[in-house]
């Protein structure tokens, strides 16, 4: 869903003058240009549109896939049960890692297995190339239980 941001005003497009504002995706954060009039008619700035041709793939039946989904959700969605630990503390996602590709990508580049789980290196950090790492479970609840006070639920 994109969310007005702010009024740019009106802008002359051949004949017409239609009013143009900056609007932000609540699916990836992105802040795009768009006419006013659309932001009732357009689900996101076209990032919604990548997600359906990985699912229409059966990409999301991955374990790799839902690592990145669930990664994107705690970043982005203020309604997901985990944003105040992730989003609401200020950590997102890198820009490359929005679509499943690059990421899976990076994945497969960095050692990703099935039975590993993606870890940030500063845990106050992004989840960006240069502070992710693929951990053990168990390795990854230790260093979670050491840093910055957090104990998981």
């Amino acid at each position: 869903m994109l969310t007005l941001v702010e009024d740019l005003g009106m802008r002359k497009e051949g004949k017409s003058t239609r009013r143009w504002c900056t609007a932000k995706c609540s699916y990836c954060n992105i802040i795009v240009e768009r006419r006013t009039q659309q932001l009732n008619k357009l689900q996101s700035c076209g990032c919604a549109t990548q997600l359906k041709a990985h699912i229409k793939h059966n990409c999301h039946k991955d374990r790799i896939y839902q690592i990145w989904a669930d990664m994107k959700t705690r970043c982005l969605q203020p309604n997901n049960p985990r944003y105040h630990r992730y989003g609401g503390r200020g950590i997102s996602v890198c820009t490359e890692w929005l679509f499943f590709p690059s990421f899976k990508e990076w994945a497969d580049t960095n050692g990703y297995e099935d039975t590993l789980t993606i870890d940030r290196v500063d845990n106050d950090g992004n989840y960006e190339p240069s502070n992710c790492q693929w951990v053990t479970i168990q390795e990854n609840l230790k260093r979670r239980n050491r840093s910055n006070g957090w104990k998981s639920n």
